[in-house]
């Protein structure tokens, strides 16, 4: 699962089909503060150049969409129609981050960097993890997991520090295939 933000509108809709990721979203309602909600995203076996299959949540019968990574042509497909159910801070899930700055997701523990935790945490450790995260951009230190993460999307030696939770589908979709095997749990 994967901590992400996502802005709503019109509230929560028909829940989606059964998907291999459950992440963990704070979405915001018109005029509401945070909320905690819970959704499937990520695709399984899409780490390849394999086209999306359809998705059979989209009203006029598209695929799913697809994210595509520089490192080694990597593409993962996410469903950009999954709708959030309500969650709770005590639930553990993946800790997932995204930058506006590079369009581009990141997971605690493996392509986002060292975290003591691990790969999962709460939704307010999610959030205060991603808000404090700052990466360099092709710094000798980071894990090839990362630079792979980062590649085409920072420019050498760019310090990224805008991370954050998710707030839409298309941004939470480039979360996908990010590390710690968070993309396919249930």
């Amino acid at each position: 699962m994967a901590a992400v933000r996502l802005s709503l509108q019109g509230g929560l809709g028909r829940l989606s089909r059964s998907l291999p990721l459950l992440c963990l979203l704070g979405f915001l309602t018109q005029g509401a503060e945070a909320q905690i909600a819970k959704i499937q995203l990520c695709q399984p076996s899409t780490n390849s150049d394999t086209a999306c299959l359809t998705n059979p949540n989209s009203p006029t019968g598209e695929p799913y969409a697809r994210i595509q990574m520089e490192a080694g042509g990597v593409a993962t497909c996410y469903n950009q129609y999954a709708v959030p159910v309500p969650g709770t801070d005590d639930e553990e899930h993946f800790i997932r981050c995204y930058s506006p700055s590079i369009n581009r997701g990141v997971t605690a523990d493996a392509s986002g960097g060292p975290r003591e935790g691990g790969c999962k945490g709460s939704w307010t450790e999610a959030k205060e993890w991603c808000e404090a995260l700052s990466i360099t951009s092709e710094d000798p230190a980071n894990s090839d997991q990362m630079r792979n993460q980062l590649l085409g999307a920072a420019l050498p030696g760019q310090v990224v520090d805008d991370w954050r939770l998710a707030r839409t589908m298309t941004e939470a979709g480039t979360q996908c295939g990010s590390g710690c095997q968070g993309d396919f749990e249930l």
